[in-house]
C-alpha cells in the first residue's frame, strides 16, 4: 500500500511541473533573473547550449544569457530539476555633452576664453572632464571624478593669432565617453597709422608758431587722443580732448629760438591701439639782426577799463625793416597785428574780452624777412589789462516821516566786477503846502550813510548814484519823501465796539469805533485796524488799511467785521477771543501810537445762532382750515461749519406762536393750526439749539373767507 502511494505522489508531482513550466513560459514572466524556456518561439535571440531562447521583448534593454541553473520556473528548490539557461536584461545607457565658449569671437590676440560643457543622456555616476583648446589630443585640463553638471573651466583658453579655432570636450561616465566641440571665431586686429607734418618746417631763427598736423588712417576707429612733443623730448606739449577730428591741427604751436635740426613728434590713441611719428624742422641762423622787443603802449597798464580794448606796441628793427608784431593774451589767444614801419605801432583790435576779466599780455616782432625778435615780457614784463563793463547798482532809503530836523539816509551799493569808487547823492526840497520842488543839488561824493539836517514843515527827497573804478556809473536811484514835521501827532480815543443781533442773517458782525483828532487840526488821510488772537498782534486776521481820507479832526470812525464759518482775510471766526487795536495818520502820513481797544479784547459766538424758518400748506387757507406749518430751520450745534437742519432728535427745540390759532401754540417740530376767522395772523417760529442759543422769525398768514356751501332748492 505504502508503494502504491508513492508512485502516484511522483507520477502526480511530474504532472504539476510540467503544467507549471508551461504555465510560466507561455505568460511570459519576467522577474529579477530571467529565464529561458523551451516553450518560447523558436525565433529571437538564444543562447545556451540547448539554444533556449531569452525573452527579448523589453524595449530599452540588452538581452543576455547569464548562465544556467538547476531550477524549475522561477522558484528555487523546485523538486522538478529542469536545468534552465538564466537571462539577463539590461537597459541601454546613453551619454552626450554640449560645449560653449564664452566668448566665442573677438580680435586677436584672445585671451581668457571660458569653456562649458553641459552632460545628459541615462549613464549615472561620477563624470570626467577633458578640455582641449585646440581640438587635438593635448587636453588644457581634465578634471577629477565629479558630479558637477554643468561644469565650466574660466580664463583656460588663448589665441593669439586670427583664425578660427576648435575647441574639444570628452567626458567619460558610467564606462560611457562622449565629445563634442565648438568653434572660437578670432579677427585680426585693427591697424593705426598717423602722418605728422610741420608747417613751416625750416625757417630761420628764431622760428615761431610752427603748426603740426597730424593725419590718422587705418582700420581702427572711435575717438582720438592727439599728444604733441615739439622737441621729441618725451613732453608733451599738448594733448587733445577725445575728438572725431582727423585730420587734426595745432596751429601756432611750436616755437624754435636757436638754429638747429628739431624733431617734432606726434602719439595717436584709438580704439586701445598707439601711433606715432616724428619729423623734422630745420631751422637756420638768420641772416640779420632780429627786430628790437616791442614797447608796450595801450591800453593801460593795471587799469580798469570799460570798453573792449586795442592792443598797440611800438615796433623797430636794428635793420630798418617793417615789423608785425605777435600778440599774446595769456590764457586768452594768440594773434597778429598790422605791420608797421621802423619806429611805428602795430595794433590789434578792439578785442572782446568779456564783460568783467582781467589778462596779462605780450607781443614779440617778427621783421619782413621772418626774422622774430624777443618777447617784450623778457625786456619790460608783462601788462595787466582788466575791463570791467557792467553797470553798479545803488540804493537809497530813509524814513517817511522825521520829527527831529535830523534824520539818517542809508546808502547802499554794488559792483560785481572791478568795486565802487566813487559816489554821487543829490537832494532837493519844498515847503509842506508848495507845489514847486527846486532843483536837485550836489550833497555829497561819498558812499557812506550820512544824517541829514532839514527844517521844519519841508519835505525832502534824495536821489543816489555811484561810480566803479572802470568809469561806469549807475542810474540815479530816487529814494522816497520825507516830511520834517516837528508837530504831535494825532490821537485815536473812545475806542469801542457793538456786536450785531447774534441771530442777525446771513452773519453775526462787530462794529469797532473810535474819534480823531490832531492837536494841530490836521485832516485824517489814513487808519488801521488790526484784530488778531494773539495780544502781540503776531499772526494778524482783520489788517484793514483804509487810505485816502480827508476827515476833519475830529471825526468819528467805525469799521464792522463779520464773523464767517470759514473767514478769508478781515474776517472773524467763531468760538474765538480776539484782541484789536487802532492807529491813525494826520495828512502828513504822521501816525499815531496803536491805541488799543476798550476792552481790549472780545470772544465770538460759539457758532451761527439758528437760521429760522418756515412754510405753510395750503399758502392761502380758509377760515376753519387747517393749516399745516413745516419747519426749515439750520442750526450749527452739530456742525459750526455747514450747518445743518435743526431737529428735536438733534437736542433742538421748537415754540411755535400762532396768533388767533387754534391751537395758539406748539413745541413740536412741525405744527398744525386753523383759524376761526379771516384776516392777516403773525405765526412767529422760535428755535433753541442744543446749546441754548435761541432765534426766532415772524410770518404773516393770510386766511380767506370760505366757499360758500352750494344748495339746490326745488322752486316748487
Amino acid at each position: 500500500m505504502t508503494h502504491k502511494v508513492l508512485i502516484k505522489f511522483i507520477i502526480l508531482l511530474f504532472v504539476f511541473c510540467v503544467f507549471f513550466i508551461g504555465s510560466k513560459s507561455a505568460m511570459g514572466y519576467l522577474g529579477p533573473d530571467i529565464y529561458c524556456f523551451a516553450q518560447c518561439p523558436p525565433t529571437g535571440q538564444y543562447c545556451g547550449p540547448n539554444q533556449l531562447r531569452c525573452q527579448d521583448n523589453q524595449p530599452g534593454y540588452n538581452v543576455y544569457c547569464k548562465g544556467t541553473g538547476s531550477y524549475c520556473g522561477v522558484y528555487v528548490n523546485d523538486p522538478c530539476q529542469d536545468e534552465l539557461e538564466i537571462c539577463g536584461y539590461d537597459p541601454i545607457l546613453t551619454l552626450s555633452v554640449n560645449l560653449t565658449a564664452f566668448p566665442n569671437s573677438g580680435t586677436a590676440p584672445l585671451y581668457d576664453v571660458d569653456l562649458s560643457a553641459n552632460v545628459s543622456g541615462t549613464a549615472t555616476g561620477k563624470i570626467v572632464y577633458r578640455f582641449s583648446c585646440h581640438n587635438d589630443t593635448h587636453y588644457e585640463h581634465t578634471s577629477v571624478a565629479t558630479t558637477t553638471n554643468p561644469y565650466s573651466i574660466d580664463n583656460l583658453c588663448d589665441y593669439t593669432t586670427a583664425g578660427p579655432y576648435t575647441a574639444k570636450v570628452q567626458v567619460t561616465r558610467g564606462g560611457l565617453t562622449a565629445t563634442d566641440r565648438t568653434t572660437i571665431t578670432v579677427s585680426a586686429p585693427s591697424t593705426l597709422f598717423v602722418d605728422l607734418t610741420a608747417f613751416p618746417n625750416s625757417g630761420t631763427a628764431p622760428l615761431y608758431g610752427v603748426d603740426l598736423d597730424a593725419d590718422v588712417s587705418g582700420t581702427a576707429t572711435g575717438n582720438i587722443v592727439y599728444r604733441f612733443d615739439c622737441t621729441n623730448n618725451g613732453t608733451w606739449e599738448h594733448t587733445s580732448a577725445a575728438t572725431t577730428t582727423d585730420p587734426y591741427s595745432f596751429d601756432d604751436f611750436c616755437d624754435y629760438t636757436t638754429d638747429s635740426t628739431y624733431t617734432a613728434k606726434v602719439q595717436v590713441t584709438r580704439d586701445g591701439l598707439t601711433a606715432t611719428d616724428t619729423t623734422t624742422i630745420t631751422v637756420s641762423a638768420p641772416s640779420n639782426d632780429p627786430p628790437n622787443a616791442p614797447t608796450l603802449i595801450a591800453p593801460p597798464q593795471d587799469t580798469w577799463i570799460n570798453y573792449d580794448p586795442t592792443f598797440k606796441v611800438g615796433v623797430s628793427d636794428p635793420n630798418n625793416d617793417s615789423v608785425a608784431a605777435y600778440f599774446l593774451i595769456y590764457e586768452y589767444t594768440y594773434a597778429w597785428g598790422g605791420w608797421a614801419v621802423n619806429g611805428g605801432v602795430s595794433s590789434l583790435g578792439p578785442v572782446n574780452l568779456g564783460t568783467c576779466a582781467a589778462y596779462w599780455w605780450s607781443a614779440a616782432g617778427y621783421d619782413e624777412h621772418g626774422l622774430w625778435g624777443n618777447w617784450s615780457y623778457n625786456t619790460y614784463g608783462w601788462w595787466y589789462t582788466k575791463i570791467d563793463k557792467g553797470i553798479p547798482t545803488a540804493a537809497i532809503s530813509y524814513a517817511a516821516t522825521s520829527e527831529q530836523l535830523t534824520f539818517p539816509v542809508t546808502l547802499t551799493e554794488s559792483d560785481a566786477c572791478s568795486g565802487i569808487s566813487i559816489g554821487d547823492v543829490e537832494v532837493r526840497y519844498k515847503k509842506i503846502y508848495s507845489p514847486i520842488w527846486s532843483a536837485y543839488q550836489d550833497y555829497s561824493k561819498e558812499i557812506n550813510n550820512f544824517t541829514y539836517t532839514g527844517e521844519n514843515d519841508y519835505q525832502y527827497q534824495f536821489r543816489y548814484r555811484v561810480k566803479d573804478l572802470a568809469n561806469n556809473w549807475s542810474n540815479y536811484v530816487e529814494g522816497g519823501i520825507i516830511l520834517v514835521d516837528l508837530n504831535d501827532p494825532p490821537t485815536a480815543t473812545n475806542l469801542s465796539y457793538v456786536a450785531s443781533d447774534v441771530c442777525y442773517q446771513p452773519a453775526p458782525f462787530y462794529t469797532f469805533r473810535w474819534t480823531y483828532s490832531d492837536p494841530e487840526i490836521d485832516k485824517q488821510s489814513r487808519y488801521i485796524l488790526q484784530i488778531d488772537n494773539n495780544s502781540d498782534f503776531s499772526s494778524l486776521q482783520v489788517n484793514m488799511d483804509i487810505t485816502g481820507l480827508s476827515d476833519p479832526s475830529p471825526s468819528i470812525d467805525s469799521q464792522s467785521i463779520i464773523v464767517a464759518t470759514q473767514p478769508s482775510a478781515n474776517q472773524l471766526a467763531f468760538n474765538t477771543t480776539y484782541y484789536w487795536r487802532v492807529r491813525v495818520y494826520d495828512e502828513h502820513s504822521l501816525p499815531s501810537n496803536w491805541t488799543n481797544g476798550v476792552p481790549f479784547s472780545f470772544t465770538t459766538p460759539v457758532h451761527h445762532y439758528p437760521a429760522c424758518d418756515f412754510t405753510w400748506s395750503p399758502n392761502q387757507p380758509n377760515a376753519d382750515e387747517t393749516v399745516n406749518f413745516t419747519d426749515t430751520s439750520r442750526c450749527w450745534d452739530e456742525d459750526p461749519i455747514n450747518g445743518s437742519d435743526c431737529s428735536i432728535s438733534k437736542g433742538d427745540a421748537y415754540l411755535w406762536t400762532i396768533t388767533s390759532g387754534d391751537p395758539s401754540s406748539s413745541t413740536s417740530e412741525n405744527a398744525s393750526a386753523s383759524f376761526s376767522l379771516p384776516g392777516n395772523y403773525d405765526v412767529i417760529l422760535q428755535v433753541t439749539d442744543s446749546d441754548g442759543h435761541a432765534c426766532s422769525t415772524t410770518k404773516s398768514v393770510r386766511v380767506n373767507y370760505p366757499v360758500p356751501k352750494w344748495k339746490e332748492i326745488l322752486p316748487w
